[in-house]
């Protein structure tokens, strides 16, 4: 007898394996979940961008806060920022300090570049300035391909603040 319309397909979860259907649908939902996930998160730095830009410090920091603790890189460096400008929150270096830490602990060379400025300029936080940390922060975020921190790296070579005095070394970076 000839079937016509739809072609009978014979049903596959006679064909499945128990196991790997469960493990399907165990990863089919972790996918979902992840990536409503990241969506919240990317909504939620947003939402801080948008307070920050508007001048709304405390909610920046309110928002970006529980991002940071997660291990959100961006926040932990807007979070860096924040302190080390004093915006939102009393100006405090070792904050900034921390935070920009935690980014670079993940590899970041923005993280890595704010560390070395604030090692530089650590005097204007009552902190000892360190300027050998400075460099090496320097150059750990410029062989990232950090624009600014080799800039830094470079001048510092110049003028010989943290490393002998180098006008070959100050060129390369520059």
């Amino acid at each position: 007898m000839r079937r016509t319309g739809i072609r009978y397909l014979p049903s596959i979860s006679n064909r499945i394996q128990p196991g790997l259907l469960m493990k399907s649908v165990t990863f089919f939902l972790w996918c979902s979940i992840s990536m409503m996930m990241s969506v919240t998160r990317a909504d939620v730095f947003e939402d801080g961008m948008i307070a920050f830009e508007e001048g709304e410090y405390t909610k920046a920091v309110e928002l970006w806060s529980s991002l940071a603790e997660q291990g959100d890189v961006q926040s932990q460096i807007r979070l860096g920022i924040m302190y080390a400008r004093g915006n939102g929150v009393q100006r405090d270096g070792k904050e900034a300090q921390k935070w920009f830490q935690k980014a670079a602990d993940l590899g970041s060379a923005e993280g890595e570049y704010n560390l070395g400025v604030l090692c530089e300029n650590a005097r204007s936080y009552d902190m000892p300035a360190d300027f050998e940390a400075a460099m090496m922060w320097y150059r750990k975020a410029a062989e990232k391909g950090h624009i600014e921190a080799q800039y830094s790296l470079g001048v510092n070579y110049f003028r010989g603040v943290g490393v002998p005095q180098d006008n070959l070394m100050s060129y390369a970076w520059m």
